[in-house]
């Protein structure tokens, strides 16, 4: 009687484990699978996540704390010929350009700008503050308050996988119309940037980025060294 019941018990186990996995082989088939508290739901497993949208895009480069890049410029289609690196953290920026006469050093700390002056080891403070200067935020910002941007494409530039916009950007440099604004799908920064001026097409690349990583020290001027106008 024991050897009968224990025969029973092991068929039942055999039963159980076979309808385990058939139930299984069906949830992988992507047909029915049934969840935690019992009730049958249908779908693929193997489904590719959402895309993000744009706007999610952009929000992600403008999370990140600061940036800095190399900057390489053109006026249609032709290389300016100048290195300029920049630091930029929050409202403030640093640019550095390398001119065959020398290097330019423009600091704006949030609110003035100041021209370093290598030869009397001073900082010129300027009239304007920060007027005209083209920044990731400030790109970012506008692009995303556009109720009007327009995602026409996507495009691979030095290996970034990028998505393409056209908004409207309000820059004291920039003509009225269209700016092209190609910006990273992984990170949400701005690969390059591209509008009209009075004298043609400018088109700025964006290179070499390092996240978040952007001293304070960087935008610091001694206030003994200060030379107003």
């Amino acid at each position: 009687m024991k050897k009968i019941s224990i025969l029973f018990f092991s068929l039942f186990l055999v039963l159980a484990f076979s309808g385990c996995t058939e139930e299984k082989s069906t949830e992988s088939n992507g047909q029915t699978k049934l969840s935690d508290n019992g009730t049958e739901q249908t779908g693929n497993q193997n489904e590719l996540p959402k895309e993000e949208t744009i706007q999610e895009i952009l929000q992600k480069g403008k999370n990140i704390e600061s940036v800095e890049y190399d900057l390489v410029m053109y006026m249609n289609g032709n290389e300016v010929p100048t290195s300029t690196k920049v630091y930029d953290k929050g409202t403030k920026y640093r640019t550095e350009i390398d001119f065959p006469t020398g290097k330019q050093i423009t600091i704006f700390d949030g609110q003035n700008s100041y021209k370093y002056n290598s030869d009397s080891d001073t900082y010129q403070k300027l009239s304007t503050a920060g007027e005209g200067a083209i920044l990731f935020d400030d790109a970012l910002g506008q692009a995303l308050n556009d109720s009007s941007i327009n995602e026409i494409g996507k495009e691979t530039i030095n290996g970034t996988e990028t998505r393409v916009l056209e908004f409207n950007f309000s820059n004291t440099n920039v003509k009225e119309g269209k700016t092209k604004l190609w910006v990273s799908e992984e990170t949400g920064i701005p690969i390059k940037i591209e509008f009209e001026t009075s004298s043609g097409t400018f088109t700025m690349e964006f290179k070499n980025h390092k996240l978040n990583n952007v001293s304070d020290a960087l935008f610091e001027v001694p206030e003994e060294k200060i030379i107003n106008p």
